[in-house]
């Protein structure tokens, strides 16, 4: 069950009327930091700081024109990921001296590249760059989340465009909505009611992988269905492995072991 579906686009949504009662700012954290990525930083850069900052998003700001642009993520991890097993695995492999040469050379080209490049990358999410303001309900919030497909939704102040205080998730209004008495007293009729009966009839159909399945197959499931996490079969299983989760977590760890000791942040 995925909680990026709990803001449905009707007002009649269980929570809705009570996120109307309640400004955005309510939600962000008393001491926090938004770290930002410049859009002239090398690509190898910008995958350390999702790693090394266990962040899921991190906003894009272009110094030439002196606004935010774009929201670095998980997603992009994935979709880089399948960009560049793509250009090294196309039109016919070169001979076993030369492959190694020519991967090496794709490597080296992606490694250059910079966040700005994104624009050119075929990527499973949409582009661009929406703000809300601390002074718009938890209700718009949510509905921004849910209309345009966004995994963060920047919070920025009303008074001023270029100022980004705090990155909002789908789970911290989730969460703060289970906190308010009043929506536990109004709606425990639907609070009571089975996971099969209130969740599943929204749910889409589960996508799967099975252990023995190629990791790009399972990071092209991911990308393509912009999922974050996609249970592991056992073969022959007919239920999914009670632990194992491909999970895009994984990838940042992945990438900073395989990054190596910590860098100065470039960022």
């Amino acid at each position: 069950v995925s909680v990026r579906g709990f803001s449905g686009g009707s007002r009649a949504t269980p929570g809705m009327e009570l996120l109307e009662q309640h400004e955005i700012f309510e939600l962000l954290p008393t001491h926090g930091k938004v770290v930002t990525l410049d859009a002239d930083l090398p690509m190898k850069h910008a995958l350390a700081a999702l790693a090394h900052h266990d962040a899921t998003c991190l906003p894009v700001w272009d110094s030439g024109l002196q606004r935010f642009v774009d929201i670095f993520s998980c997603t992009d991890l994935v979709d880089i990921i399948l960009f560049a097993h793509r250009t090294l695995t196309s039109g016919a492999m070169p001979a076993a001296g030369a492959s190694a040469a020519g991967s090496g050379d794709a490597q080296t080209a992606l490694e250059r590249c910079h966040l700005r490049d994104l624009s050119g990358l075929k990527r499973s999410k949409p582009p661009g760059f929406l703000m809300a303001s601390v002074d718009d309900s938890m209700a718009h919030g949510a509905l921004m989340l849910k209309q345009h497909g966004l995994e963060c939704l920047p919070i920025g102040d009303s008074t001023c465009s270029s100022s980004l205080l705090h990155l909002l998730l789908p789970e911290q209004i989730l969460v703060y909505l289970c906190t308010l008495p009043d929506f536990r007293v109004s709606y425990s009729a639907f609070l009571d009611r089975t996971v099969g009966q209130a969740l599943l009839p929204l749910c889409r159909p589960l996508k799967k992988v099975h252990r023995g399945a190629s990791l790009i197959d399972a990071l092209a499931l991911l990308s393509a269905d912009r999922l974050h996490a996609i249970p592991v079969m056992d073969d022959g299983a007919s239920l999914p492995a009670p632990r194992p989760m491909c999970h895009d977590r994984e990838l940042r760890l992945a990438w900073r072991t395989a990054a190596g000791p910590a860098n100065p942040e470039p960022w």
